[in-house]
């Protein structure tokens, strides 16, 4: 009786602990599919993470700046440096903001960068009256320069002598645009044509 007891005992054990295994088999196998998982997706994060340096992809990085220029983009002259659309001499009559005729200048653009004085100009009222002035480059962008002008050499007579932030921006037409802040100057505009290189 025991023994059948024992046997039937331990066979009775053994039935009991087979859900065991089975569910520790199955628990293992569950984990060992969990690990899997965790590695596959691990070494898809390093790889991704390592191509991202390689391949200089990451904020901070030149974000492929290295990378060559289209071929159809025309070269650029330096960030600042005066375009040569702008170098010869340019005379136009000038016009101040109330409308009233204020003569006519003459300005002669040189090539240069900024804190360089590209322009020269002369104002000529009916040709009795003339004041003479120096423009240092400040900024360009695009078919626009933008100048601080001075006095060039002894201020003359009738002449402002003001120091005057003026512009000078390319036209459609292949003229420039003139523009001056000088208040004591009536504000002057003109448009200039080209009459020399």
């Amino acid at each position: 009786m025991r023994t059948r007891n024992g046997e039937r005992a331990g066979q009775g054990h053994d039935l009991a602990q087979a859900p065991t295994v089975t569910a520790t088999a199955t628990a293992g196998t569950k984990r060992r599919l969990s690990c899997t998982l965790v590695l596959t997706i691990t070494g898809a994060l390093a790889a991704a993470t390592t191509a991202l340096f390689v391949f200089d992809l990451l904020p901070g990085g030149d974000g492929g700046k290295t990378a060559r220029p289209p071929a159809a983009t025309a070269p650029q002259p330096p960030t600042g440096t005066l375009p040569k659309e702008f170098i010869g001499t340019w005379t136009g009559s000038v016009i101040q903001s109330d409308g009233t005729p204020n003569g006519t200048m003459t300005s002669t653009v040189t090539a240069g960068g900024p804190g360089a004085y590209v322009v020269r100009t002369s104002y000529s009222v009916l040709g009795v009256l003339e004041c003479r002035s120096k423009a240092k480059l400040t900024s360009v962008a695009g078919g626009k320069i933008t100048l601080e002008e001075v006095t060039d050499g002894e201020k003359t007579a009738l002449c402002t002598g003001e120091k005057a932030t003026v512009t000078y921006s390319l036209a459609a037409d292949g003229k420039l645009a003139f523009t001056s802040d000088d208040p004591r100057g009536g504000r002057p505009t003109a448009t200039l044509t080209r009459t020399g290189g």
